[in-house]
């Protein structure tokens, strides 16, 4: 999986892409690439995703469904169609890593967020 080198010039890099309209934050970014631990009964893509809310929404969000559809991994959380305050920033910085963290996986070659 990848994930931002330095945390702060990711979620920097997100809020000048939302309030000045540039080009997309995660080509601004440095990533490097990171090994995560195998667990026994557990999709290497939900132990992705899984890590990256953890990380970057802990206590918050949470998987509801993730699904594999060929290439295709329909993913579903419990804040999809929350309209409460500040799910939409929060969304802004984690969806890109969820993303890009699954798109790493093999055989994954698009992302699908809430359900089919």
């Amino acid at each position: 999986m990848t994930v931002p080198v330095d945390d702060e010039v990711w979620a920097e890099a997100v809020d000048r892409e939302l309030y000045e309209s540039g080009p997309a934050a995660e080509l601004k970014v440095a990533f490097v690439q990171r090994l995560l631990p195998r667990r026994p009964g557990v999709t290497d893509e939900r132990v992705a995703a899984q890590w990256v809310l953890d990380r970057y929404a802990p206590n918050f969000w949470k998987i509801e469904l993730l699904e594999r559809h060929g290439s295709t991994l329909v993913l579903a959380l419990n804040v999809d169609g929350d309209g409460h305050a500040g799910v939409s920033q929060v969304m802004r910085k984690v969806r890109p890593l969820l993303e890009r963290t699954l798109l790493c996986q093999p055989g994954i070659k698009k992302v699908v967020f809430g359900r089919l």
